[in-house]
């Protein structure tokens, strides 16, 4: 199973030499089996490869992110049609019901929303208003309770801060975090089968990732509380390389499935193929959720 995030920062030249990835950067070079490998960001202008290395990893199911001069993730690189059903599961995905999206939709709101209850248990208590909300979401969250949540939520965690704001470092390093996470989850979406661009609630026509902004909610506290940490134990100013690379981190995190405490990428391969039982059975109590557990990052790294 592919387990790891390979995160390249200096120029660099990448080859291909007996099915192992070679790094070539100055007088050095590292090797790595593709095998081992989920997803490569490219995080510097100056990298040299070539069309038949693109194809050899999406060949091994390897996502490819690529950052621009500000580091933010701009372009994703995804296998195609890697699943022996595609057609089959494709099929049932664009038949699934409106009632079973809405159901499939109410079990990841109410998730997403314990989670960030949870994860403001880890830092300071839980709110009342939160544990309420998560027990009045409805099949399709009609009332928009996520967003009501959400407004609590960072309110909570984060003083002087709006979502939004472009020029908020904080808002930089969770969209740089919720991008690898994002990536790991359409790689996942595809090598089941389904389609990243048909979502369960999201739909935006210029959206291909629709899919993967659904089943990421749930997610989105692992790397808030990687966020928090990062910025209560410094000032930072700046999307720095230690804070990207502590941001890619974030796949090293554990959350819980059920019974069973698993790494996020297992977690995520779990959801995404429970999900394609769930459509499949038209049973959403098959999809399995993850919930968050604290991860404390050592002072040292940041």
């Amino acid at each position: 199973m592919a387990w790891q995030n390979l995160h390249i920062s200096q120029p660099a030249r990448i080859s291909l030499k007996h099915n192992q990835l070679c790094i070539d950067q100055e007088h050095e070079q590292t090797t790595l089996p593709l095998e081992d490998l989920c997803c490569i960001i490219l995080d510097t202008p100056q990298i040299t490869l070539t069309g038949a290395v693109l194809s050899a990893l999406a060949g091994a199911g390897i996502v490819v992110i690529q950052s621009n001069k500000k580091h933010h993730p701009t372009m994703i690189c995804l296998p195609f049609h890697s699943h022996y059903k595609q057609a089959e599961i494709a099929h049932l995905q664009i038949k699934c019901s409106a009632a079973l999206k809405k159901r499939l939709w109410q079990q990841i709101v109410q998730f997403k929303i314990d989670n960030q209850n949870r994860h403001l248990a880890c830092i300071a208590s839980p709110l009342a208003t939160l544990s309420r909300m998560t027990k009045m979401i409805r099949s399709g969250d009609p009332n928009n309770l996520e967003a009501q949540a959400a407004r609590i939520y960072w309110s909570a965690l984060f003083k002087n801060y709006r979502r939004h704001d472009e020029n908020d470092i904080r808002n930089a390093m969770l969209n740089y975090g919720y991008a690898i996470i994002r990536a790991a989850l359409s790689r996942s979406i595809v090598a089941a089968g389904l389609l990243p661009a048909l979502g369960l609630h999201h739909a935006s026509i210029s959206n291909g990732f629709n899919l993967s902004d659904d089943l990421i909610e749930p997610l989105r506290p692992v790397v808030d509380s990687c966020v928090f940490t990062i910025v209560k134990n410094a000032n930072h100013t700046e999307l720095t390389l230690e804070i990207r690379r502590l941001l890619v981190g974030v796949m090293q995190y554990s959350v819980k499935m059920g019974e069973n405490i698993m790494g996020l990428l297992p977690a995520i391969e779990k959801m995404v193929f429970s999900l394609v039982q769930a459509i499949s059975d038209n049973d959403p109590k098959k999809l399995e959720l993850p919930v968050f557990m604290p991860y404390e990052i050592v002072p040292d790294e940041i």
